[in-house]
């Protein structure tokens, strides 16, 4: 009797070691996906922040070369564009959107 408790003591134990590599392999592949979109996400955005300044700049472009006075745009425009405006306005090349924090960098710790 003795001997068949420890024979299904040891088939549990082997059982329960092969869930937990299975557990833990399936959150490995979790939060690699989960890692794989955030930085997708973090592309787009860079990529659309990008668009958005270029299609600005040209905005700002056309308007000079029209000679299109920034303040009969002003319902649209708050006061502190107008004031900062010149005629050689020149776009924020230099400008990066922020980096998104690092939320999943810690360890797995599966028991």
């Amino acid at each position: 009797e003795n001997d068949m408790n420890s024979k299904f003591n040891s088939a549990l134990c082997a059982k329960l070691r092969n869930l937990e590599k299975k557990q833990q392999a399936e959150m490995a592949a979790l939060m690699k996906k989960i890692e794989t979109k955030r930085r997708e996400v973090g592309r787009k955005r860079v990529d659309d922040t990008e668009r958005l300044k270029s299609r600005n700049c040209n905005i700002v472009k056309m308007l000079d070369t029209k000679n299109v006075s920034l303040s009969t745009l002003s319902p649209y425009v708050d006061d502190a564009s107008l004031s900062s405006h010149s005629s050689t306005t020149t776009c924020a090349r230099n400008w990066s959107a922020p980096k998104l924090p690092q939320i999943f960098n810690h360890a797995l710790n599966v028991c």
